[in-house]
């Protein structure tokens, strides 16, 4: 059955189902005719595709300041206002980082309570709070949630927002402790961001505290973790480190914080060569170079009084760049040569079968004879 859009005389479109009124929307707005777009919206659901299109492609605070007027707007509809929908526009703001809008739309659903809100909501809110508002904001939004509504969700969101600076240690392990003893410490993820404060402030000794913790309780030890506790601890033996080197490597492309490790490891023990080779492996993917990892083995040969070192280190940094550009240049040609060559196989397919059907046609025409 087809469905005539309505408000649209003049484009005359006929859609068979809702992906085609969504894709007819987005091209509305996205050549401003909102208004437009606007009167197709007879339902919760096209309203808000209008919406969230316009958001995402006109951000001045004119064109969609009033993120509470449409979502009421929605329930003025008639229709049921789902939750994925208010949560997706949640999330597309966040995702373009009009953060204030994301809080406002956060804040309705909340408050509204037009549907039941669960924890997550209520922690996707206090991170936007931080960001939009600041810490002291976030603690006091932090207390009016209710105390069934305090999952692990919201705790983990409260503990990232205190380990962003050092001067809140105080409050990030007084929030881990209250972690620990909710029953939330089974996941990586609080582990990791208290490791990475402590790393920032050299306490050696509580980021290994909390690598045996998690090894005494099957906590999984990711990537990231061992690489900060790899960065700050310098007295694990070569024997630990050179297997957990290989396993990397298997695993795929190092990182650069993999490759600063490992050089920084090697000049710990004096072994210039050896930290020299795994420089030269080293292929920066950019955008940016990271120095910090050539600047390890600058700094070693400066201090050595070895300044034709430092000389080539300077030319190889420059080389290194100039792949790490050509290759960030190259890659999207690659990719449009092989659409290109997907393209001309599809083509010579369907050619192909056009012949095919061509010439069964010629040869058996009553085969092609439809009742």
């Amino acid at each position: 059955m087809y469905i005539e859009i309505s408000g649209l005389k003049r484009h005359r479109h006929f859609v068979k189902k809702p992906s085609d009124v969504r894709d007819l929307i987005k091209d509305l707005c996205d050549t401003d005719q909102f208004s437009e777009a606007l009167e197709d919206a007879d339902s919760t659901t096209t309203l808000i595709i209008v919406y969230i299109n316009h958001c995402l492609t006109r951000r001045s605070y004119k064109t969609v300041s009033a993120v509470k007027t449409h979502l009421e707007r929605w329930r003025e509809l008639g229709d049921q206002v789902k939750p994925s929908y208010v949560r997706g526009l949640v999330e597309d703001f966040r995702s373009t980082e009009q953060f204030s809008k994301a809080l406002e739309a956060s804040e309705w659903m909340c408050e509204q309570r037009v549907f039941n809100v669960f924890p997550e909501d209520y922690a996707a809110r206090l991170n936007l709070v931080e960001t939009v508002l600041g810490l002291e904001e976030a603690e006091k939004f932090f207390e009016r949630i209710p105390e069934n509504m305090r999952d692990y969700s919201v705790y983990e969101n409260l503990l990232r927002s205190y380990t962003k600076s050092e001067k809140t240690l105080d409050k990030a392990e007084d929030t881990f402790e209250k972690m620990r003893d909710l029953g939330f410490l089974s996941k990586p993820s609080p582990f990791d961001t208290m490791i990475s404060l402590y790393r920032k402030l050299n306490k050696r000794d509580m980021v290994k505290k909390l690598k045996y913790e998690m090894m005494e309780n099957n906590v999984k030890i990711d990537r990231p973790i061992e690489l900060n506790v790899l960065s700050i601890v310098s007295d694990f033996k070569r024997d630990y480190l050179d297997p957990l080197w290989n396993k990397y490597k298997k695993e795929g492309k190092l990182m650069d914080d993999e490759y600063r490790i490992r050089i920084s490891y090697l000049l710990k023990l004096d072994d210039v060569q050896g930290a020299e080779k795994i420089y030269q492996k080293w292929q920066p993917t950019g955008p940016k170079l990271d120095m910090s990892v050539p600047g390890l083995l600058i700094s070693r040969f400066r201090a050595e009084g070895n300044e034709s070192k430092v000389e080539e280190m300077v030319n190889s940094i420059r080389m290194k760049r100039i792949v790490m550009h050509l290759a960030t240049l190259t890659l999207p040609l690659i990719n449009l040569g092989l659409t290109i060559v997907v393209l001309a196989i599809m083509g010579a397919i369907i050619t192909a079968i056009v012949k095919c059907n061509v010439w069964l046609f010629q040869q058996y025409p009553l085969l092609l004879v439809t009742r």
